[in-house]
């Protein structure tokens, strides 16, 4: 099978916020963060998706593209430890409760080492 490129082109509106602070904690710097924002999709259209046999090229289906969620929440917190002065810890969560059939979560870390 062989199948097209999917574009799904929008035009969002992101409305929240995104802090953070740096906490001296003992000989540790803490550096806090969270956003949260509300995201409207101002505009929105799918593209078609086209599937065809590679050794039958006329025979191809196309299917019209799920548009995409009107509104969401995208959420967010952190944190970093600078534990001395060349090295760093890092972690991040981030989701987006409300979009559609499907949410998206997502965590990170990190390890930052200076030369």
């Amino acid at each position: 099978m062989a199948y097209s490129d999917y574009r799904n082109q929008s035009l969002d509106l992101r409305v929240g916020f995104d802090a953070n602070w740096t906490l001296d904690v003992h000989d540790v710097v803490l550096k806090p963060s969270v956003h949260a924002f509300s995201v409207t999709a101002l505009t929105g259209k799918p593209g078609p998706l086209t599937a065809g046999f590679a050794a039958a090229p006329l025979t191809t289906t196309s299917f019209a593209g799920a548009p995409a969620s009107e509104s969401w929440v995208d959420l967010g917190v952190g944190l970093e430890a600078l534990v001395c002065d060349n090295a760093a810890l890092g972690f991040h969560f981030n989701a987006n409760p409300g979009r559609g059939d499907s949410s998206f979560q997502a965590f990170g870390g990190s390890l930052r080492v200076k030369f």
